[in-house]
């Protein structure tokens, strides 16, 4: 699936990313989300058996930008 807001995360691991975005681009691969005691948003998906976990009060770094691609590429891989 190609999918604008994901090639622009892998361009710029390190840039401004609201929760707001992985939220969106959680949902067009229909991936859960849940706020976990108010620190960390949590990423899931039935077919991944990691999650990925970003935080809510604190800039998103490029090392959970990174995490959470690999998941959806995890899920991509498993869909070919």
């Amino acid at each position: 699936m190609h999918n604008k807001r994901l090639e622009a995360f892998r361009s710029d691991p390190g840039g401004d990313w609201s929760i707001a975005d992985f939220e969106i681009t959680a949902s067009q691969y229909a991936m859960k989300f849940r706020k976990v005691t108010g620190s960390y948003v949590v990423f899931t998906h039935p077919s991944i058996p990691n999650c990925v976990a970003l935080p809510l009060k604190k800039k998103v770094r490029s090392l959970h930008v990174k995490a959470f691609i690999e998941m959806i590429d995890r899920m991509d891989a498993l869909d070919q």
